[in-house]
């Protein structure tokens, strides 16, 4: 929360479009990535990642990343989130727990995880 003001985040039904699921949030904009069961939102104006069931809303887990960090991706259990302001590249765990920040650029805006043979 940020400022008393309660933020949340919804899943809605593809059909009906009715919120089936409402997480906590931090202050808008959020972004979300969906894996595994669970929905990852960053709020890159309150520098947060939480990680929520996708299907109760219950929050699991999460960690501060840096302000700025709105982008987020999943891939064989890591999360990415880059941060415009920062220039820097948080790698986590699929609970939310920061395994690496990585000082990248004056600014980084997307990352994604790429296949190699």
């Amino acid at each position: 929360m940020t400022s008393g003001v309660k933020h949340e985040t919804a899943i809605f039904d593809r059909l009906t479009g009715r919120a089936v699921v409402r997480m906590q949030a931090g202050a808008p904009p959020q972004h979300v990535t969906f894996a595994r069961g669970r929905a990852f939102v960053t709020s890159g104006d309150d520098g947060t990642l939480r990680v929520h069931s996708a299907t109760t809303g219950r929050v699991l887990g999460g960690s501060e990343i840096p302000t700025g960090s709105y982008n987020v991706q999943e891939g064989w259990g890591r999360i990415l989130t880059p941060s415009l302001s920062r220039g820097t590249l948080c790698i986590l765990d699929s609970s939310g727990r920061r395994l690496r920040r990585l000082e990248l650029a004056r600014s980084s805006h997307d990352a994604c995880f790429v296949l190699a043979a």
